[in-house]
């Protein structure tokens, strides 16, 4: 089984980049995966690079040329192009899930239909690289055959700016998604858990609990680019023993 702990927050590349660390695929051919399904909004550009201070750790730098907000409709057909690109099927499902969790809690906040939402920090090229790499790793490690648990999520505290403005953390999109999670404030100032990460979470956990004291088989960490009390935000996929309980 596969335990997540997210209780340093969640963001998607951060996700991504702790199943990358656990280096059961090939680093190089993930790597050219997430730059071709990047590539269906604009040259995209994907380095994966290793973390050895203040832990050891994966990160993910992506980068692309500007790009124009979407609508949640042209988002769907972008992860849909995407996703057949890179030759999902079972992953394909996960990430048209994953997305439709993200535009159900954002035309919810902005009490509008599909068509006339523009999605701004949740509509780039990052969060397709996201969604869709996270997507890869469902259907090529089975992940829809295994249990998936993990902690609750911590979210952070105080306010956050975002397109529309400086919002209370945890922001209004994440906190709808949030609805039907386990999630706790801080533990430190800033959104320790954005949009597509949660609705990741949240289409791969199947139960939410403490961490176990089992030894892991094998742990993965994933590092992201800001920092919380002094360290990078991270987060940790754990392989246990099939028979936990």
């Amino acid at each position: 089984m596969y335990f997540i702990d997210s209780s340093m927050g969640v963001a998607g590349d951060m996700l991504l980049s702790s199943f990358i660390d656990l280096d059961i695929l090939d680093r190089e051919k993930v790597r050219r995966v997430l730059e071709t399904a990047g590539n269906v909004m604009g040259p995209t550009s994907v380095r994966i690079r290793k973390i050895d201070e203040p832990f050891e750790a994966t990160g993910l730098d992506i980068t692309h040329d500007e790009f124009s907000h979407v609508s949640g409709r042209q988002m769907q057909a972008h992860i849909m192009r995407g996703a057949d690109i890179i030759g999902l099927r079972r992953g394909k499902d996960f990430a048209r899930k994953v997305l439709d969790t993200i535009l159900v809690a954002e035309t919810k906040v902005h009490e509008c239909s599909m068509d006339d939402i523009h999605l701004h920090e949740t509509g780039s090229p990052d969060t397709l690289v996201d969604i869709l790499g996270m997507a890869y790793f469902y259907e090529k490690l089975k992940l829809y055959d295994e249990k998936i648990c993990g902690t609750p999520i911590s979210v952070g505290k105080g306010k956050v700016k975002i397109a529309h403005g400086i919002v209370d953390v945890p922001a209004p999109a994440t906190a709808e998604i949030l609805q039907t999670m386990d999630f706790k404030p801080g533990p430190h100032e800033g959104e320790m858990a954005t949009p597509t990460g949660v609705a990741i979470l949240s289409g791969l956990l199947q139960i939410q609990m403490e961490m176990p004291d089992d030894i892991p088989q094998k742990t993965g960490t994933g590092a992201g680019t800001k920092k919380f009390g002094g360290t990078l935000g991270a987060i940790r996929v754990q392989i246990l023993d099939d028979d936990f309980e």
